[in-house]
C-alpha cells in the first residue's frame, strides 16, 4: 500500500492536514471523512482529497453507516500484503486499508440558497468559529458555544448564500452561518462542536475564487471570517 502523510492523533486539536510520516499499522491517526455505503453491512470512507479508506478490521466498533455522513475517523493503516491474493483483488480498488478504533459522527449539512430577507428571519443564536477549512466538496467548521451532552442534538446549523448579494469582482463568496439552539439555555459553559457542509451547490461559483467569507453571530454582533480553499494535491 501507499505511504500516507497524516496528522498524528491529537484528540484536543482540530486536525485537517498532515505533518508526520508514519509507518503503516504502527500509529493511530484521525481524519475527517465522508461515509460511503456498500452492500449492507459494509462501508468505506472517502477523505476530502477523494482518497478512499476501507476498514479491513472494524471489530473495535459497532457502527450503522449512513451514506454521506461526515465523521472523525480514528484508525491505523494496514498492509495489503497481509491478505491473500484472492482478497487483494477486491481490496486494490481502495487507496488505503485500515483498522478502525472509533467513528465519531459530526453534524452534516449542505450549503443552501436562501435570500437575505429570509436569512434575517431565522433564529440565530451566538457562537464562535474556532477554526474552519474548505477542502474538496466540504466546508468543515469547529464552533464554540454552550451545550451539554443531553442538549447537543437540539442544536442545528445552516450555511446559506444569496447569489444576488455576492460582491462584484470579489475573490470570495459570501456565506452566512446560522445557529439555532432551540430552547437550550445559552448561558452555560461553552464546548467545541465540529460541523460540516457539502459545497456542491456553490461549486460553480467557487471555481475562480480564492475561498469564502462566513458571517455569523458572535455575542450580540455579526463577525466575518475568511476561509481560503485548500485544493488537495496528489501528495495529501
Amino acid at each position: 500500500m501507499k505511504k500516507l502523510l497524516f496528522s498524528l492523533l491529537t484528540l484536543i486539536t482540530f486536525v485537517f492536514s498532515s505533518c508526520n510520516d508514519g509507518e503503516e499499522g504502527t500509529h493511530a491517526y484521525q481524519k475527517f471523512v465522508t461515509v460511503k455505503t456498500l452492500e449492507s453491512p459494509n462501508y468505506y470512507f472517502e477523505m476530502d482529497n477523494k482518497k478512499t479508506i476501507y476498514p479491513v478490521n472494524k471489530s473495535n466498533v459497532i457502527y450503522a453507516p449512513k451514506e454521506g455522513q461526515r465523521a472523525i475517523l480514528l484508525f491505523s493503516l494496514e498492509d495489503l500484503g497481509k491478505f491473500s491474493q484472492e482478497e487483494q483483488k477486491d481490496l486494490k480498488q481502495y487507496d488505503y486499508l485500515a483498522t478502525i478504533y472509533q467513528i465519531q459522527n459530526i453534524y452534516t449539512g449542505a450549503v443552501e440558497s436562501m435570500p437575505i430577507s429570509e436569512t434575517e428571519q431565522q433564529q440565530n443564536d451566538p457562537l464562535d468559529i474556532v477554526d474552519a477549512v474548505l477542502v474538496g466538496d466540504w466546508l468543515t467548521i469547529r464552533v464554540l458555544h454552550p451545550f451539554t451532552s443531553e442538549t447537543k442534538n437540539k442544536h442545528s446549523y445552516k450555511v446559506v448564500y444569496d447569489e444576488n448579494a455576492f460582491e462584484a469582482n470579489s475573490n470570495y463568496i459570501n456565506l452566512t452561518l446560522i445557529h439555532n439552539a432551540g430552547d437550550d439555555p445559552q448561558d452555560g459553559s461553552s464546548y467545541y462542536n465540529d460541523i460540516s457542509f457539502n459545497t456542491l451547490s456553490i461549486d460553480q461559483f467557487l471555481a475562480s475564487k480564492k475561498g469564502v467569507k462566513i458571517t455569523y453571530k458572535r455575542l450580540q454582533t455579526m463577525k466575518t471570517e475568511t476561509i481560503t480553499i485548500d485544493r488537495p494535491t496528489e501528495k495529501q
